[in-house]
């Protein structure tokens, strides 16, 4: 009986040893785990001390886990290979190429800065999160080179160039016509080349000629002095006025008073010689020469006048009031 009783407790005894035991070996795997992470952590830390994070782009290039140094390369190797495309008002295509410039890179320690901002224990915050950086790229080249090629392109050369026109009026067999202005493709040299030069200094690799580049029309279709031109056309166009003498009428329509009207720009005024022609063709059609008569004017506005025409003849006095009759 006793001897059970002792085999019972010996063998609790090894039951609370063997599970102490495992206990011990778990807790000494975790410690060994945690300092196994702990210095992949610290190792992973130290890495991107010196390396840039995934997702890292610092002026257009890719610089995931590269080192500044890297990244000052693949920058140098960018700019002797450089090409920018120069377009111009028509769509043409121009190059300027970083070997015919003698373009390269100046390490001017921009990037070794940015990387020296980047706190390398926060990769796993930041490591996953797009970075882009656009710094102050250092480029040098030949200025000259750059303003000789410039000076080269068919668009530069005077000959190829095409003035600018203004937006203006003309008269038609209907009425008038808006003409839109013209652009043309008149460069300012000047402005060109400093336009040139700074998208090199930026490493840009496409130039779309801006407006400011070329000599512009004075007045567009959206210039105030269109919309005032305008108005002044539709008073005029808007009237119709009847002639009658002794019972004869003379029209004179929208179409009529277009024909005679004097387009100087944006200015609009009537003609002295086509209102001088009109007066000489109603003097010989409505001729009064010799007979007392009236003569009737009625306008836009549906108003009336009349002058008594007693001895004179019309074809006389036509010709010194010419487009005070119209």
């Amino acid at each position: 009986m006793e001897t059970k009783r002792q085999g019972s407790v010996s063998q609790a005894r090894k039951r609370r040893r063997k599970k102490r035991k495992q206990k011990q070996i778990l807790l000494l795997g975790l410690i060994a785990a945690g300092a196994t992470a702990a210095c992949i952590l610290i190792g992973i830390s130290i890495y991107y001390e010196s390396h840039f994070f995934p997702n890292t782009t610092i002026l257009g290039i890719d610089c995931s886990k590269m080192t500044a140094e890297q990244v000052n390369d693949a920058l140098a190797d960018r700019a002797a290979c450089y090409l920018l495309t120069v377009v111009d008002r028509t769509g043409e295509r121009y190059l300027v190429r970083g070997a015919d410039i003698s373009c390269r890179y100046l390490d001017a320690g921009a990037v070794e800065d940015l990387l020296a901002k980047q706190v390398g224990a926060r990769f796993l915050i930041d490591g996953s999160k797009e970075k882009e950086y656009a710094l102050s790229e250092e480029v040098a080249f030949d200025e000259n080179a750059l303003q000789s090629l410039v000076s080269g392109f068919s668009f530069m050369d005077p000959a190829n160039m095409i003035a600018p026109e203004d937006a203006v009026f003309t008269i038609t067999e209907t009425g008038y016509e808006l003409v839109p202005e013209v652009d043309g493709t008149t460069v300012i040299p000047e402005k060109v080349q400093q336009t040139i030069k700074e998208a090199v200094s930026r490493q840009e690799e496409q130039l779309t000629l801006p407006d400011a580049c070329y000599e512009n029309p004075s007045v567009t279709t959206e210039s105030p002095e269109i919309a005032e031109t305008r108005e002044a056309m539709d008073h005029y166009m808007g009237a119709e006025i009847t002639y009658q003498v002794e019972g004869k009428d003379l029209k004179l329509d929208s179409v009529g008073i277009a024909g005679m009207l004097a387009i100087d720009g944006t200015n609009v005024s009537i003609d002295e010689g086509k209102a001088h022609d009109f007066a000489q063709k109603l003097a010989y059609e409505l001729n009064t020469f010799g007979r007392p008569g009236s003569f009737r004017r009625r306008g836009a506005a549906r108003s009336q006048s009349e002058a008594e025409i007693t001895d004179g003849s019309w074809t006389r006095t036509a010709r010194r009031n010419r487009s005070s009759r119209i």
